[in-house]
C-alpha cells in the first residue's frame, strides 16, 4: 500500500468532513438571538481559529509576540525575526517549521500571502503589531501548507500619532552591518482611521575570506581535502597512467591569478592539480549577500452606518539582492596543442596523450558571477464587515497579490562555444588572464548573459460569517463558516543568450540552472469550525475544510481539539488532525533542471570518508504533472500548569508525513550505486572513473516522514520592590525524524534539541534583557563527521522617555556576545541555521514618537 490509507479510511475521512459541514449549516438555521462575547470591532481572528476568540483563551497551543519582544530582539527585518535561523526563530519557536516553510502557512493580517509565494522579506517590520504562532496543525483551518502550523502577523491599524526610528548596527568583523529606518503615522481622517509607514532597510554582504571559517586555508602541497574556501575546478586536467590509473596534473603554471598549484589528489584521484580560491572573491550566500528594501503599508477602516464598516489593506515593496560567486566552473573536453602534449609526455607516469582531455577549468578571465534580483511586490484588500440579525458577524473581502521577481545574472559561460574555442586555439585554456586579443575576443563571443523573471499573480474573493447558536452547560455554542475563490498564476521565465543575444539551453551554460515553467490554479475552499463547551471547563472545537483545485484532485482537512480545565492550576489540551497537501505549481510544470551540487564519490575514494574529497557534479531532475496529494496526521498531547508567578507548558506533538513528493540526492544516488541498488530512472555517468553527470527521477509521491517531539515552555513573572522580572524558556527535543522513500530508510541525522532562554528585568522606565540560544550537535548526512552544539548570547538595554525627553526611546545591544561562528562538520559543510555569519553586532534604535 505504501503508506497510502485504504479505501474505507478516506471514505471515513471525506464523510466526517461533510458531517462536520452539514453540523454548521444546522447550527446557523438554529441561531439565537445571544450577544456575542467577542465584540465585532475585534474583526481579525486569532490564527488558532477562524472563531473570534481572544489569544489567551485559544484553545490550540498559541505563542504571541508582541512589540516589546521585537524591539528587544534587535532585529530589524520580518525575515530575520521569523527564518533567519532556518526553522528555529529568535523566540525559540519550532513549531510550525518542524515540517519546512512549505507546511506552514504565512498570513498577513488574517489572509495567506499567496498559495505559492511567502515572501515576507518585503514586510516593515515597524508596522507589525504582533506576530500569532500556532503549535499545531493549521491545516482545517488554512489549508494543507498549514499541515505545520501557521503564522500570522498583524500590522497597525489603530496607531495615532506620529513616529520616527532609525536603527543602525556596527559589526566587529568585516560586513554583514544592517540598518533600518521608518516613519509611522495614523490618525482619524473624517469618521474612519488611516494608519500608514515607510520602512526602509540595508545589509551589507560578507566576503567569505573576512570569515574564519569559510576563508582561504590550505597547505601548500596538501591534499584538497584539508582545504577551505578553495575549489578542486581550478585548472587541472585527468589522464590515464602507465598503470591504468586516472591521474591529475596542473594545466599550466596556476600564475596570476586566484589559481593555487600543487594540491595533491583533486576528486580523490592520484596526482597533482591546480586549485582555485573562491573565497578571495564570493559573497556568502543567505543572509548574508547584499539587501536593499523599501516597504509602504496602510491601513484605512470607516464607518458604513450603525452595522457595518469598510476597510482597505494595501502594501506594497521593493528590494534588490545582490549575489556574487566565483567565476563559472566547467568540465569539458579539448584537444591538446602539440606544445601541451610534448610537455606532457616528459612526465614518466605518462606514456600517451589522448586527443581529447578532461579537464576541470575555472574562468577567470570571464569574471565573477553577480546576480542581482529586483523584486517589486503589490497587496490590495477591499473589504466589509459587520452584523447581521444582531447575531451574525460577516466578513467578506477581495484581494489582488502580484510579486515579480526579476533577475539578472553575469557571468556565465556556453559550453559548446567554449569548447570550439580552445580547439580552435582561440581561448587560452591554460592562461585564462592572458592579454591577448584573439583570447579577450574569444571571452566575450563566449559569455552569456541570464535574465530569470518569477511573477505569481493571486486573486481572491472571500466570506465568512460567525456567530453564537444554542446553549450548552458550558455556555454558548460559536460557529464560523465560509468560503474562498482564488486563482494564482505563476510564471517563471529564464533566458540565457550571448553577446549577439543568441538563445542557449541551460544544458549548455555552465555554472547555471534552472528552467522556465508556466502554471496556474484555481481553487475553491469551504471551511467551518464550531466550539462546543460541554460543561463548564471543557471546550471541544471542530474544524473541517474542503480545497477543490481544478488541476488535481479535491483534498479534505479535519480537526478534534480540545481543552479541559482540572484544576484552576492545570489545563489539559489535545488535538487529532488529518490534512492534505496539493502539489505546488512548481512540482508540477518545471520540466528537467540541472543543479551543482557538492559529492563524495563514494565509488573511487576508498579512505576515511571524513577525509573524501567533495567537489560539484552536474546533477538533473524535474517536476512531474501526475503528482498527487500528499497526506498528514498530527497528534498532539499537552498540559498547562499556571501558578500566580509561574507558568509551564508541555506538548507531545507527531506527525506522520505519507505520499510527500521528493526523491534522492545525488549523494543519495552515488551511495546506491556502489552498493548497486539504484532506482528506476537514476544514473550516474562517468567517464571512465570521473562523474560528470547525475541523473535524479522526476519526483514521485514516494517519501514518507515520521517526525515525534515535546514543545516545552516556561514562564515566570516576578514583581518585587525594586524591579518586575521575567523569565521565559522555549525547550523543544525531537525524538524522532525519519524519512523513508519506497519503505527504504534515508541516512541522515538531526538536532535533537533547542533551547531558547531569556531574562528581562524593568525598573521604572530602563528594560534589560538577556537571552541565550542553543542547538545540539548532529552528524553529517554521511555520518562522517558532526556539527558541535553551538550557543550564542544576546543583550539589549531600552529606555524609555530617554534623557527625560518625552516620546523618546532608546535600544541598544549586542547579538552574538560571544562571537561564535557556525557549526563545521567537514570541508563545505557548514550548518548556518544560527545565523552565525556576522558575528558580534552592536545595535542601537532611537525612535521618537509625537501625539496627535
Amino acid at each position: 500500500m505504501n503508506g497510502s490509507p485504504c479505501p474505507r479510511l478516506l471514505r471515513l475521512r471525506d464523510s466526517i468532513t461533510k458531517a462536520i459541514l452539514v453540523v454548521a449549516l444546522m447550527i446557523i438555521t438554529t441561531t439565537t438571538a445571544i450577544a456575542p462575547q467577542v465584540e465585532a470591532a475585534d474583526w481579525i481572528p486569532s490564527v488558532a481559529g477562524n472563531i473570534p476568540t481572544d489569544p489567551k483563551d485559544a484553545v490550540r497551543p498559541l505563542t504571541v509576540i508582541d512589540q516589546d519582544d521585537i524591539e528587544l530582539s534587535g532585529m530589524r527585518n520580518v525575515y530575520d525575526l521569523l527564518l533567519g535561523r532556518q526553522t528555529f526563530n529568535n523566540f525559540g519557536v519550532y513549531r510550525p517549521l518542524v515540517l519546512g516553510l512549505d507546511r506552514s502557512a504565512v498570513l498577513i493580517n488574517g489572509r495567506r500571502i499567496s498559495d505559492s509565494n511567502k515572501d515576507i522579506n518585503i514586510l516593515p517590520i515597524s508596522g507589525v503589531e504582533r506576530i500569532e504562532i500556532v503549535g499545531d496543525s493549521a491545516a482545517a483551518l488554512r489549508g494543507g501548507d498549514a499541515m505545520g502550523g501557521a503564522v500570522n502577523i498583524v500590522l497597525k491599524r489603530n496607531f495615532e500619532g506620529l513616529q520616527i526610528q532609525a536603527s543602525p548596527t556596527w559589526t566587529t568583523q568585516p560586513g554583514g552591518e544592517f540598518g533600518q529606518g521608518s516613519v509611522l503615522w495614523g490618525s482619524k481622517v473624517g469618521n474612519g482611521h488611516l494608519t500608514m509607514g515607510l520602512d526602509v532597510y540595508r545589509r551589507a554582504p560578507i566576503l567569505e575570506d573576512d570569515r574564519s571559517h569559510s576563508r582561504t586555508s590550505y597547505t601548500p602541497g596538501g591534499p584538497f581535502a584539508d582545504t577551505t574556501g578553495v575549489s578542486v575546478g581550478g585548472n587541472t586536467i585527468y589522464l590515464d597512467d602507465t598503470q591504468g590509473r586516472t591521474i591529475a596534473r596542473p594545466l599550466g603554471n596556476c600564475k596570476d591569478s586566484a589559481y593555487i598549484k600543487g594540491l595533491t589528489n583533486p576528486r580523490g584521484h592520484p596526482g597533482t592539480g591546480c586549485g582555485f580560491s573562491y573565497a578571495a572573491v564570493s559573497w556568502h550566500s543567505t543572509p548574508s549577500n547584499r539587501y536593499n528594501r523599501e516597504s509602504l503599508f496602510l491601513n484605512f477602516d470607516h464607518p458604513l452606518g450603525n452595522n457595518a464598516d469598510m476597510y482597505l489593506d494595501f502594501r506594497a515593496g521593493w528590494d534588490k539582492i545582490a549575489r556574487r560567486w566565483a567565476p563559472s566552473i566547467g568540465r569539458f573536453s579539448f584537444s591538446p596543442s602539440e606544445a601541451l602534449q610534448q610537455q606532457l609526455l616528459q612526465d614518466p607516469e605518462i606514456t600517451s596523450v589522448p586527443d581529447s582531455i578532461q579537464v576541470d577549468h575555472r574562468f577567470v578571465g570571464h569574471g565573477n558571477r553577480f546576480w542581482e534580483t529586483d523584486t517589486d511586490a503589490y497587496d490590495l484588500t477591499v473589504g466589509f464587515r459587520g452584523t447581521i440579525f444582531d447575531t451574525v458577524h460577516y466578513n467578506t473581502y477581495v484581494r489582488y497579490y502580484r510579486h515579480d521577481a526579476a533577475q539578472i545574472a553575469n557571468t556565465f559561460v556556453s559550453n559548446s562555444l567554449i569548447q570550439r574555442a580552445t580547439n580552435e586555439g582561440r581561448y587560452d585554456v591554460e592562461n585564462p588572464l592572458s592579454t591577448d586579443p584573439v583570447h579577450l575576443a574569444a571571452i566575450r563571443e563566449t559569455s552569456i548573459t541570464e535574465t530569470r523573471d518569477v511573477v505569481t499573480d493571486h486573486k481572491t474573493a472571500r466570506v465568512s460569517f460567525d456567530g453564537s447558536a444554542f446553549a450548552l452547560p458550558g455556555g454558548d455554542v460559536k460557529w464560523a463558516l465560509g468560503t474562498v475563490f482564488a486563482r494564482e498564476e505563476q510564471d517563471l521565465t529564464y533566458t540565457r543568450h550571448d553577446v549577439n543575444h543568441t538563445v542557449y539551453p541551460s544544458s549548455d551554460v555552465l555554472g547555471s540552472s534552472g528552467e522556465s515553467f508556466s502554471g496556474a490554479r484555481q481553487r475553491w475552499s469551504t471551511f467551518t469550525e464550531i466550539a462546543l463547551p460541554v460543561i463548564r471547563d471543557w471546550d471541544i472545537l471542530l474544524a473541517g475544510r474542503m480545497d477543490d483545485h481544478d488541476d488535481v484532485e479535491t483534498t479534505f482537512s479535519h480537526q478534534i481539539a480540545t481543552r479541559y480545565q482540572v484544576h484552576r492550576l492545570l489545563v489539559l489540551r489535545g488535538s487529532w488532525n488529518r490534512g492534505s497537501r496539493a502539489p505546488s505549481l512548481s512540482s508540477l510544470h518545471t520540466p528537467e533542471t540541472s543543479g551543482y551540487p557538492y559529492v563524495c564519490d563514494t565509488k573511487t575514494f576508498t579512505g576515511d570518508l571524513k577525509d573524501c574529497p567533495r567537489h560539484q557534479v552536474l546533477s538533473t531532475g524535474g517536476g512531474n504533472p501526475n503528482l498527487k496529494s500528499e497526506d498528514a496526521e498530527t497528534f498532539n498531547v499537552g498540559t498547562v500548569i499556571s501558578f500566580q508567578l509561574f507558568s509551564l507548558s508541555v506538548d507531545w506533538f507527531q506527525t506522520r508525513l505519507t505520499k510527500v513528493a521528493g526523491g534522492l540526492s545525488a549523494q543519495e544516488i552515488i551511495d546506491l550505486e556502489v552498493e548497486g541498488r539504484l532506482p528506476s530512472g537514476a544514473a550516474v555517468i562517468r567517464d571512465g572513473d570521473l562523474i560528470t553527470k547525475i541523473v535524479n527521477p522526476t519526483l514521485v509521491n514516494s517519501v514518507e516522514n515520521d517526525i515525534d517531539g515535546f514543545n516545552v515552555r516556561a514562564n515566570m513573572e516576578w514583581p518585587t520592590q525594586w524591579a518586575h522580572v521575567g523569565f521565559d524558556a522555549y525547550w523543544v527535543h525531537i525524538t524522532k525524524n525519519e524519512a523513508r522513500i519506497n519503505g527504504e530508510t534515508l541516512p541522515g541525522d538531526f538536532p535533537r534539541n533547542r533551547v531558547h532562554a531569556l531574562i528581562r528585568v524593568s525598573r521604572d522606565s530602563v528594560t534589560a534583557q538577556w537571552s541565550a540560544i542553543a542547538k545540539s550537535g548532529y552528524s553529517n548526512t554521511a555520518g562522517s563527521a558532526s556539527y558541535k552544539a553551538w550557543m550564542g548570547h544576546n543583550m539589549s538595554i531600552r529606555w524609555r522617555d530617554a534623557l527625560g525627553v518625552d516620546g523618546m526611546d532608546l535600544n541598544v545591544g549586542v547579538l552574538n556576545i560571544g562571537n561564535r561562528g557556525p557549526s563545521i562538520a567537514a570541508q563545505e559543510q557548514i550548518d548556518f541555521s544560527q545565523d552565525a555569519t556576522r558575528g558580534r553586532t552592536f545595535f542601537l534604535t532611537a525612535k521618537i514618537s509625537f501625539d496627535p
